[in-house]
């Protein structure tokens, strides 16, 4: 490329050996032909690159899993393990920081490997809030510093499991890619053959899109501003969760794209096209269908705990929470003297709502006007499905600090993620995590009367319900 030449990545990592030749067409035709994983990863991989062209504030997670010994960290390495010192791949049991270093990454695939279930329920927990945590961090809406900079990413991101976790907020931020079948060893020794002319493929494709820049953009623009694609199948998919909806949007435009280059640089026959674009788009179509279907299966764990929580610590006039820790330990000593509840029985500390297991369950037993308190495994379990706990070292609890006097084993409730449920359809593309505890702030700094006059939705975080709090507070 000249220096006029448009860039679509500006990453300075450095590729590994590869074949300076366009002779790799057979290699990625056989590649797309071989499995429906391959070609899911492919395209998955192309997003990563070309992403910036028509959906920069958007992203998603390629979420590999299999049984052990499937294969799966062998194909994503192939398609993702593409630099030299193999610094965009990180393995799961690395430190969190280090994890988090992958954000500092700009439009190329990174990749996080091997969550199993060989290890302690603690570790298993663990390594589960590191995957969440990641994902959230990176394929949440609005900027994510951690430590001082950016964690977001702006990309695609890889993830190997041997089993999906049940959490339905870190799903819908993914897309499901199943190994149902294990690599034979053909397979493998033709992986391992096949990678100098792979990342070949990929530089040309780049260099492609560089050189015909605007007319791609332009075209991927309009596309993306379309409905998803994809023939009778596509209408089976299941598309009530908005972010599976936007993920796929990306990955048929990238197909779109993909088909452009085999048409005009590779000069591919339209019947050859068609065959392997076609195995492509049932491919996407399949793990589009899979992961909707399997957030629909996490939502059936039930919603009645998270229900009541949405609706009296967020919307209700008699809000229980307080950031004042004087009334709040108040509570916590009337209830170990009483076993009742009195007062205001969560805190919050500026980013989470923190409360203790026994008044969680008798607090919830007296709202929904239950005989007996509900099992508080049972109410933790439902939580942690829809993402609101916060684990700690693999622990569900974890100490709160409140002017140097510690208080063991609070649950820590995620602020962010309550708002974003309450709104529902987890969309929150309208409304940044900042914003949402900035409402919840506001909310609290209005006195009981004054929000019981107003009555204001906080959750719903419209356009002019943050006003209408901030001119309560200027009243109060």
């Amino acid at each position: 490329m000249s220096d006029d030449d448009a860039v679509i990545n500006d990453s300075k990592l450095v590729l590994k050996p590869y074949d300076d030749n366009d002779n790799y067409t057979g290699t990625i035709l056989r590649l797309i032909a071989m499995s429906d994983t391959f070609a899911m990863l492919l395209i998955a991989v192309l997003a990563a690159f070309t992403k910036p062209l028509f959906a920069e504030e958007s992203g998603f997670a390629a979420y590999v899993y299999g049984e052990t010994s499937s294969g799966k960290t062998t194909a994503t390495n192939f398609f993702t393990n593409i630099f030299a010192g193999e610094d965009n791949v990180m393995s799961l049991s690395s430190e969190k920081k280090e994890i988090h270093r992958l954000s500092g990454f700009r439009h190329i695939p990174v990749v996080v490997d091997d969550l199993n279930k060989t290890a302690s329920s603690r570790i298993i927990n663990s390594n589960e809030a590191k995957i969440s945590d990641f994902i959230h961090k990176n394929e949440g809406s609005g900027n994510s510093i951690y430590k001082g900079f950016n964690g977001r990413l702006n990309h695609v991101a890889f993830l190997t499991a041997e089993y999906i976790i049940k959490n339905e907020s870190t799903i819908n931020r993914c897309v499901l890619v199943h190994m149902r079948e294990a690599l034979k060893q053909d397979k493998f020794n033709f992986l391992a053959e096949s990678k100098p002319k792979y990342i070949s493929f990929i530089v040309d494709y780049i260099e492609w899109i560089c050189k015909n820049y605007e007319q791609v953009k332009l075209k991927a623009e309009n596309e993306f501003k379309l409905p998803s694609t994809g023939g009778e199948q596509d209408k089976n998919i299941v598309t009530s969760v908005s972010r599976v909806k936007n993920t796929k949007r990306i990955l048929d435009v990238t197909l779109s794209i993909f088909k452009q280059f085999m048409t005009e640089h590779l000069k591919i026959d339209d019947k050859k096209i068609y065959k392997y674009i076609n195995i492509c788009q049932m491919s996407i179509n399949d793990c589009v269908y899979n992961t909707s279907n399997r957030v629909e299966k996490v939502k059936e764990c039930g919603r009645e705990y998270v229900n009541v929580l949405c609706r009296q610590l967020l919307s209700s006039y008699d809000s229980p929470v307080t950031r004042n820790e004087i009334d709040y330990f108040k509570t916590l000593k009337f209830f170990r003297k009483y076993g009742r509840i009195k007062g205001d029985c969560f805190y919050f500390d500026g980013t989470y709502i923190c409360v203790k297991g026994k008044i969680l369950v008798e607090w919830l037993r007296v709202q929904m006007k239950l005989e007996d308190t509900p099992p508080l495994g049972a109410v933790i379990k439902q939580l942690k499905y829809h993402g609101l706990i916060r684990i700690v070292g693999g622990e569900n609890t974890s100490t709160l600090y409140v002017d140097a006097r510690p208080k063991k084993r609070h649950y820590f409730i995620n602020a962010d993620r309550l708002v974003e449920i309450d709104r529902g359809d987890n969309n929150i593309t309208e409304l940044s995590s900042a914003s949402s505890v900035t409402a919840i702030r506001i909310f609290l700094k209005i006195p009981a009367k004054i929000r019981m006059f107003f009555f204001c939705r906080i959750s719903v975080a419209t356009a002019y319900a943050i006003p209408l709090q901030q001119e309560c507070v200027k009243r109060a």
